[in-house]
């Protein structure tokens, strides 16, 4: 969805996959030579996504304007049975992503050349959990972790038109700066 109103447009937007699929396992050659669509383990995926979106931009007095972008996405990915040859197991993963960014612009004439010039910040937080178990010929297994990613950046670029509609230059600069943490979990 989008709206326009009185210098300022907007934008939401919301996408959803969910999606299964079945897998036949890996076949030998012989097995392959035999029938390629024979299925010899069964394994099941499911999943499920969800994203959120919302950008808004608004226009401000002497050729300044202002944006802001939210994000929202949900993950979600699940094995509920991995029966293989000589193992079975099961997984899930849930993965959250939320960001934000803003940025001020302001567009002039230098040297009666179209100029743009921007700054802005962006911030990144997502966390991914992650558990798994089952038995490889006999002997049970148990794994789990929790992984977070922290991001922040701040951003400047300035364009000029030098040759309106031909040629035109952009120069940038941009820092990033991402802290992680892992911890296993049982």
């Amino acid at each position: 969805a989008g709206w326009r109103a009185a210098g300022a447009d907007g934008t939401l937007s919301y996408t959803r996959a969910d999606d299964r699929m079945n897998q036949p396992g890996s076949l030998t050659g012989a097995e392959i030579a035999a029938d390629r669509t024979q299925r010899v383990s069964r394994v099941e995926t499911i999943n499920r996504m969800d994203f959120l979106a919302l950008g808004q931009r608004f226009g401000l007095p002497r050729g300044f304007s202002a944006a802001v972008n939210l994000h929202l996405r949900r993950r979600r990915e699940a094995t509920p049975l991995n029966l293989g040859r000589t193992s079975v197991s099961q997984s899930i993963a849930g993965m959250e992503t939320r960001g934000a960014a803003a940025q001020l612009s302001r567009e002039w004439k230098l040297l009666g050349r179209r100029s743009v010039a921007t700054v802005g910040i962006e911030a990144v937080d997502a966390e991914v959990d992650t558990q798994s178990r089952g038995s490889f010929s006999g002997t049970p297994f148990a794994s789990g972790s929790r992984t977070q990613d922290r991001s922040r950046a701040v951003f400047a670029q300035h364009v000029l038109d030098l040759v309106p509609g031909r040629w035109t230059l952009t120069a940038g600069a941009r820092y990033d700066e991402s802290r992680m943490g892992i911890e296993d979990v049982d």
